[in-house]
């Protein structure tokens, strides 16, 4: 019985060793089918074309989106260019009233200056001195108000406002 068992033992090792490699052909075949099928030029292809369009779809997205916001960008910025430009013409308006102000101001000194210096013409032809000018000249010489009251015999009064004149 000991043969028996010895006979039993190795033929069911040969077995199972036989077992385990047909197993593991069986294995090596259907993983090599399912490699060759994830990994076919059909599969690979629909991977790829349905990966490019994913990233289509989000560049389309990311570029509306893009679009939009240059979009309400310019706007603003056209915006902000009409209020310069409405700034820019009240200021050109402003200016040019200012000029004319300006302009009109020189025009009344030459004419203030002329009718001065007829006066001091006409003074200079009647011989007297105007009565602000006796007035400064008095005050150069250290005399007080009521001092150059008395001299040209006029009022504290009249005095005062003729400095105050030309001051």
């Amino acid at each position: 019985m000991l043969v028996f068992s010895n006979v039993w033992g190795t033929m069911t090792g040969y077995i199972l060793s036989f077992f385990l490699f047909v197993f593991w052909l069986v294995s090596i075949f259907a993983l090599r089918a399912y490699i060759k099928k994830r990994s076919g030029r059909e599969v690979l292809l629909a991977e790829l074309t349905d990966e490019v369009r994913g990233l289509e779809t989000e560049l389309n997205r990311i570029t509306e989106r893009d679009a939009s916001l240059v979009e309400e960008r310019v706007a603003a910025l056209q915006k902000l260019l009409e209020a310069a430009d409405e700034k820019t013409a009240l200021f050109k308006a402003v200016i040019d009233e200012m000029i004319e102000q300006q302009n009109a101001l020189k025009t009344e000194r030459a004419k203030t200056e002329q009718e001065k210096k007829e006066l001091e013409a006409l003074q200079k032809a009647y011989g007297e001195k105007p009565l602000s000018a006796k007035i400064a000249d008095l005050q150069k010489r250290g005399f007080g108000i009521d001092q150059i009251a008395r001299k040209l015999e006029k009022t504290v009064t009249e005095i005062e406002l003729s400095i105050a004149i030309q001051d």
